[in-house]
């Protein structure tokens, strides 16, 4: 396994970790279990999401920055894919 550092809210390091200590895991096993269940997207391609991401940014007035139109654009996707995988 390789590591890789990520930068997370409080607020999702604190939920990882009620979770972790409520089953008794550590903290990277209840996030690598995370990142398994997640949606694949691999239809989308890397070009497809900037662009998207560009056009949530001019929609609405170029009021977010960059990387918080990017999470909610992924944001969207993942829960766009969690509701098809449901149907």
């Amino acid at each position: 396994m390789k590591e890789i550092k990520v930068r997370l809210p409080d607020s999702l390091i604190a939920s990882l970790e009620r979770e972790a200590k409520a089953r008794k895991l550590n903290r990277a096993d209840v996030m690598r279990e995370r990142l398994a269940d997640l949606p694949s997207c691999e239809s989308i391609t890397p070009d497809v999401f900037y662009q998207t991401v560009n056009k949530v940014r001019h929609k609405i007035g170029n009021i977010l920055t960059r990387s918080q139109a990017e999470n909610v654009v992924a944001a969207c996707l993942i829960e766009f894919k969690s509701l098809e995988a449901s149907q």
